[in-house]
């Protein structure tokens, strides 16, 4: 199932190498129907790969794949690459297929959660389920609501139904000027989103989103939100298209310019999302569309 999400054939050759190269078609007949998109899919594939190169070079066996091994392969990745946010579940959810197929022993289990903790990661699935967002948008705001929990209330005892609007308030007024204009509007946006989800779930009985402080952002202010036509020339005439490293800039700012894709979903673009008969591009988007 791996020719689902890789192209190449030498690239799906590879994919098999390693002590987790046998189990490869298998986790890709399950992303396969559990709906996985062919980037989304193929960079998990790619992931679980390395890692499957990275044991072989050091001699490990699949059952070798123990939390101090786990451990050592994330190092070894912070070093090479530059970590992503998905690098946790992606691993998460291979372990746990190689647990349900016997190659791992059972996960221990896990500690008992503080109310607190309950909180914040029902209020995560939220996000996910009711509101759509994507992964990295939900890594970008729960830190927000985790700091205001922990400043407000300590970490065993929460009672939600005494949180006033003083509360909410000061708290905004303490915290917004830690950031700048965007990242403070992401913090007053989200204790809204945190405070409607509060009121809908009934665990406060005074729709406290109303009471969050709005944060000013003055025009001209900040980076202008887009380029003139002749400004945009001017950035692409600057790109040195006689080398390699110009060509790839180039290709980036049309990308940007002409197709308006975000600067992550070029990112994660690779050479499989690539069809030069066709002209098209296959790209990532938010919430994995």
């Amino acid at each position: 199932m791996v020719h689902q999400f890789v192209t190449f054939p030498t690239t799906r050759q590879r994919m098999h190498e390693g002590p987790l190269g046998a189990y490869i078609d298998e986790y890709a007949a399950l992303l396969y129907e559990q709906g996985y998109s062919r980037q989304g899919g193929g960079w998990q594939i790619r992931w679980v790969a390395v890692l499957s190169r990275w044991m072989q070079q050091r001699g490990l066996q699949a059952k070798d794949l123990t939390p101090p091994t786990v451990a050592r392969y994330l190092q070894f990745r912070k070093r090479r690459w530059r970590p992503q946010r998905s690098d946790y579940s992606i691993l998460k959810r291979y372990l746990t297929f190689l647990r349900h197929k016997g190659v791992l022993p059972p996960e221990a289990p896990s500690r008992v959660k503080s109310a607190r903790e309950r909180v914040e990661e029902n209020f995560e699935l939220y996000l996910f389920q009711e509101r759509g967002l994507s992964r990295v948008t939900v890594a970008h705001r729960l830190p927000f609501i985790r700091r205001f929990l922990a400043e407000l209330f300590d970490r065993r005892s929460i009672q939600l139904e005494r949180l006033r609007a003083a509360d909410i308030t000061g708290y905004v007024r303490r915290h917004a000027r830690d950031f700048g204009p965007k990242r403070a509007a992401i913090l007053v946006s989200t204790l809204r989103s945190f405070l409607r989800y509060l009121r809908h779930q009934g665990l406060i009985a005074t729709d406290l989103a109303a009471c969050v402080p709005a944060v000013a952002a003055w025009r001209l202010s900040t980076l202008p939100k887009f380029l003139s036509p002749d400004q945009v020339r001017r950035v692409l005439e600057g790109c040195d298209r006689t080398t390699p490293q110009g060509r790839r800039d180039y290709a980036i700012l049309m990308l940007l310019a002409r197709l308006g894709l975000r600067a992550g979903e070029i990112v994660n673009l690779t050479l499989d999302g690539l069809r030069w008969s066709t002209g098209e591009i296959t790209i990532q988007g938010k919430g994995g569309q």
